[in-house]
Order: C-alpha cells, then sequence, then structure tokens
C-alpha cells in the first residue's frame, strides 16, 4: 500500500532560517531514505522556485543518484512560485535537465490515484 509522506529538507529549512547554511550547499541524508520508507516518488513544491526549490530538487537527486534504488524527483509547475519569474522557467528547464520531472498538478493527481491504487 502506497504511504505519502510529508516532510522539509534542510535546503527548505534554510530559505525559512538564514542561520541554516544548507540553501548554499544542501546537506544530503546521511541514512538512506528510500530503503527506511521505500520512497519511490518525491514530490517538490514551494517557494522560491528559484531558491529553495531548486536547492531542494537538486539536492533530492543528489541523494536519489546515491541511493540503492533511486527515487523519481518531481516538481509540480502550480506548487512553486518564484521570486523572478524569467528566472524561475529557466530554474524549471535546468531542474529538467538535471533530471527532474516538472509536470502539471493534474499529472500529479493521476499519479497519486494510481499509487495509492497499489
Amino acid at each position: 500500500m502506497a504511504k505519502l509522506l510529508i516532510g522539509k529538507s534542510p535546503a527548505v529549512t534554510s530559505c525559512l532560517r538564514p542561520d541554516v547554511p544548507s540553501l548554499t550547499s544542501p546537506s544530503i541524508p546521511s541514512h538512506n531514505p528510500s530503503s527506511d520508507h521505500h520512497i519511490t516518488h518525491l514530490y517538490v513544491v514551494g517557494l522560491a522556485t528559484d531558491f529553495c526549490v531548486r536547492a531542494s530538487a537538486l539536492a533530492a537527486l543528489q541523494a536519489a543518484a546515491l541511493a540503492p534504488t533511486p527515487w523519481k524527483v518531481t516538481v509540480v509547475r502550480e506548487g512553486c512560485r518564484g521570486v523572478d519569474p524569467a528566472r524561475s522557467e529557466a530554474v524549471l528547464k535546468e531542474l529538467e535537465v538535471a533530471g527532474a520531472r516538472v509536470v502539471s498538478l493534474a499529472v500529479v493527481g493521476h499519479e497519486l490515484r494510481t499509487l495509492a491504487a497499489g
């Protein structure tokens, strides 16, 4: 059965707390979240696309690459808002090139229903 886990990455925390230095060099979990929770998909949303979302998605891609069973990293277009709209579009393209999928909320809804159905 699929289980939805919601959490905050260190990169997200750094956007909310300037004293946390992980925005410029996001922390990668020292444990393997994929085997701890059987993660297969990770959906990224938040503010700001051109800072926190970018850092979180890149950290998630890096962690997935190191995991024995990599997970898919997906950025939800309607779930993000950037400080600079032009830069935000460039960041979404950058994330796609890095290996993340950038999809609409409708696609995510379909995927979550499919995952929940098992």
